[in-house]
């Protein structure tokens, strides 16, 4: 009797590991305060504020895995935005999914990123968020930078396995759970990405389709980064036709180089412009310097400066946009921690 109580603890001691569920809780919270000078000709103004999400967009998130034999697991993520400066937490926008992985690669099912197209500047980005595509601003949008796919409702996304470096990825949106009649804003990705070493390149396309052509779009986006141990760079940019009267184009380029002890120095230069009857253009540079206290907690302080052309503005992350043709800068000092 003995022996087959013992037996029968060790085949459960075996069996339960391929079973067990592996729940993470994680997040970042990242905020800093800021002197902005808001670079207007006239009504000029300076003044001190907080900015979140600087160096990295403060969340809370849960996922987990639970292994179920053969290879195979079941996947689930659910992750929402915070803002520390007010206490705010947006729900699960940012993620909310579940899916099944495996040697035939995974797949996701809910909310969240068709695929990771939306999301190549900050795959190659060398200053975390102050290397993320910038915009631009008209009298025809008030918000222009032709990203497509983010963070969309009723995802459906493939991720294949990884074979000499390449993957691929698909994704689309589908109806909501309330459609009866088929009026979805149809989204369709596709993303490649080689990853080898210190190089690594990426490219996507998203598309956008719907009864009206006001909602039709067109976004491409490109990245890469190589490091070359004394110093890292990163090169990303995207073209748009998102009917917004005219195309959107974006360039970024940004560096890093180690100091010792933590220290890193980065700089960063972005552009970006609308041609047609939106026509519109600006740019600007970032310096910043970044220290590492520990595995989870970095101090910042960054200096951006932008200049808006052709009645416009434009904006960078750590620069907000002004009035129209106004030249923002701010010097911005935070705190970066994950958990």
């Amino acid at each position: 009797m003995k022996k087959h109580l013992i037996s029968a603890a060790v085949a459960a001691a075996v069996v339960a590991p391929a079973f067990a569920q592996n729940v993470q809780v994680y997040g970042i919270v990242d905020t800093a305060v800021q002197s902005y000078d808001n670079g207007a000709v006239t009504a000029a103004e300076s003044l001190t504020r907080v900015a979140d999400g600087v160096l990295a967009t403060s969340r809370i998130g849960f996922k987990g895995t639970e292994y179920l034999g053969g290879g195979n697991k079941a996947v689930f993520n659910l992750e929402g935005s915070l803002t520390p400066s007010t206490g705010a937490q947006s729900g699960y926008t940012r993620a909310a999914f579940v899916g099944l992985s495996g040697a035939f690669g995974e797949i996701r099912l809910g909310k969240g990123d068709t695929t990771y197209t939306q999301d190549i500047d900050s795959g190659v980005s060398q200053a975390g968020n102050l290397a993320l595509r910038p915009k631009v601003h008209t009298t025809a949008s008030t918000t222009i930078n032709g990203e497509l796919g983010g963070d969309v409702d009723g995802a459906i996304r493939y991720i294949s396995p990884k074979v000499n470096g390449f993957n691929i990825e698909l994704g689309a949106a589908v109806n909501a759970p309330t459609a009866t009649t088929d009026a979805r804003t149809q989204i369709q990705d596709v993303f490649v990405q080689y990853a080898n070493g210190p190089l690594k390149v990426m490219m996507g396309n998203t598309k956008q389709d719907s009864a009206t052509s006001t909602s039709k779009a067109d976004f491409t986006a490109y990245g890469a980064s190589y490091d070359f141990g004394v110093v890292s760079v990163g090169l990303s940019g995207s073209s748009a036709d998102a009917n917004l009267a005219g195309d959107v184009k974006t360039t970024v380029i940004s560096a890093k180089a180690p100091l010792g002890n933590g220290l890193a120095a980065h700089i960063v230069r972005g552009t970006a412009s609308v041609s047609g009857t939106a026509n519109a253009e600006g740019s600007g540079t970032t310096v910043a310097l970044t220290k590492a206290l520990s595995k989870r907690t970095t101090v910042y302080g960054a200096y951006t400066a932008v200049s808006a052309k052709s009645a416009a503005n434009f904006s960078m992350t750590g620069v907000s946009a002004g009035a129209l043709d106004s030249d923002p800068a701010a010097v911005t000092v935070g705190i970066n921690h994950s958990f």
